[in-house]
């Protein structure tokens, strides 16, 4: 025999079919768009117009215990993007960063992009001193 298992997540937290389905895909792939969620929950449920979608969102942030959270827009993005919080308040400052670098070169990442710099070059300069001396131990044992 096997064990048999059941969903208690919906009716725990009293969840409709559409706002279980967000909330699964917000704990899958983490934050996303009001675009990128109606995308992923396509399989599960459908969202016949967006204002459906933000509703269902806007439900779940407004409970009395809220489940889902709007992030601040960080810069380069053009919408705001939801999580969960079913694991805990998330890193707004994490989450606000932009994914990839800036061109601008900011003042504040300076110190940071020198001392990673220092650190890499002390790196090279290991590894080069590294494979001269396998070089030489490898000049030794081809002699003998």
């Amino acid at each position: 025999r096997a064990d048999k298992f059941e969903q208690h997540l919906s009716r725990k937290l009293t969840l409709s079919t559409k706002e279980r389905a967000i909330i699964c895909v917000l704990m899958l792939r983490g934050a996303l768009t009001l675009n990128e969620i109606r995308i992923n929950t396509g399989r599960m449920v459908s969202f016949d117009e967006t204002d459906e979608l933000q509703g269902s969102i806007q439900e779940l942030i407004e409970r009395e215990r809220a489940i889902v959270v709007k992030l601040p827009r960080a810069s380069g993005q053009r919408e705001e993007r939801f999580t969960h919080l079913l694991c805990g308040e998330p890193n707004i400052e994490a989450a606000a960063k932009p994914v990839g670098g800036s061109s601008g070169g900011s003042k504040a990442a300076e110190p940071d992009q020198s001392d990673r710099i220092a650190r890499l070059e002390r790196e090279i300069d290991d590894l080069k001193r590294e494979v001269a001396r396998l070089r030489e131990f490898r000049g030794l044992k081809q002699d003998g």
